[in-house]
């Protein structure tokens, strides 16, 4: 359970996607060290040690989720739809 103090310090801290409860950020990095180490989860080093794991979400607010966990190595198959696909492929408009 995150209380609403907690979730907001995850967003602040730059938190874009839960990927098996492990929080991470834009560079697909856990955000959260301490409550990564509370969650009781598949670790990150067994999602990325699996010889098949797929991410899948669409729409392009879900484009940068998508590209966090590319950057973090969890997903070796991405499902997602073309305008997502295309914000993938084109990078950060920052």
């Amino acid at each position: 359970h995150l209380t609403s103090n907690e979730l907001r310090e995850l967003w602040e801290n730059g938190a874009v996607v839960n990927v098996a409860g492990h929080i991470l950020d834009r560079n697909g990095e856990v955000v959260s060290r301490a409550l990564d180490e509370r969650t009781l989860s598949i670790s990150m080093a067994a999602i990325r040690g699996a010889r098949n794991t797929i991410a899948v979400a669409a729409g392009l607010r879900k484009a940068e989720a998508l590209a966090a966990v590319a950057r973090s190595g969890v997903a070796k198959i991405i499902v997602t739809d073309s305008d997502s696909a295309r914000a993938l492929l084109e990078g950060p408009t920052e």
